[in-house]
């Protein structure tokens, strides 16, 4: 990985911080993979531009995952037209919170909880702060329904 992302400005600029936020993005897919018994997860790696969007395209879904460590708000898009599954990360240890739709994604926004100033400043970005308007799910079908309403 380390030849092929010190190419991307942004790894340059923060190498470990981007590096520690790819590590735990990976383990919340993993995650949800071992939850849902499914292998939709893409080990190929590239340039970021290349696989943004849907996290389960492998599978022919279209939604995304968003893994956060623990007592920190989720940074997501501000305008975001897939759904999102979120798990948070506590020690080694991996909670699935659950899924978001596209409309209360782009609802519950909001800059201040953005700890990162680059982040911030670049502006495309904002952290979600509906956790609890979260639905939950516990396999494959109860996650379609789910997205579905």
């Amino acid at each position: 990985m380390l030849y092929q992302k010190v190419k991307e400005m942004e790894y340059r600029k923060d190498y470990y911080g981007k590096f520690r936020r790819f590590k735990t993005g990976f383990a919340g897919e993993m995650a949800i993979a071992h939850l849902l018994e499914a292998n939709f997860v893409d080990l190929t790696i590239g340039d970021s531009m290349n696989y943004r969007g849907s996290d389960m395209k492998r599978l022919g879904i279209n939604i995304g995952i968003k893994t956060v460590e623990y007592g920190k708000f989720p940074i997501i898009h501000r305008n975001n037209p897939i759904p999102q599954i979120f798990v948070v990360k506590k020690s080694d240890t991996f909670y699935v919170l659950g899924v978001a739709t596209p409309e209360v994604l782009n609802s519950f926004q909001d800059d201040q909880f953005i700890l990162d100033k680059n982040i911030r400043k670049a502006g495309y970005k904002t952290s979600f702060t509906g956790l609890s308007r979260l639905e939950p799910f516990y396999d494959m079908d109860q996650l379609l329904l789910a997205v579905s309403q």
